[in-house]
């Protein structure tokens, strides 16, 4: 990525902003739970921020796509999956 800030690539027509990796233990890539956050702005829309929410939990093979079109979304989202680790 030779050229552009670090967490700033080229998606589309926006830029992805941030790059956020969580797991349950901490750890980048590790644990039995993973979120990831993509944040971008697309250009000439009334409400320009998305964020698409990607996600496993408690090893299931399957990955949830959720996308947010506000922040508070975004939080929401991160709550109440984290809620659900509590109960795995």
């Amino acid at each position: 990525m030779e050229g552009q800030n670090e967490g700033e690539r080229s998606q589309g027509k926006g830029k992805v902003r941030a790059v956020a990796l969580v797991t349950d233990d901490g750890v980048v890539g590790g644990g039995e739970a993973t979120m990831v956050i993509n944040v971008w702005f697309e250009a000439g829309h009334a409400l320009p921020f998305r964020a698409r929410l990607t996600s496993t939990t408690g090893g299931a093979p399957e990955t949830v796509t959720s996308y947010a079109a506000t922040r508070e979304a975004v939080l929401s989202s991160v709550e109440k999956w984290l809620r659900n680790l509590q109960k795995t």
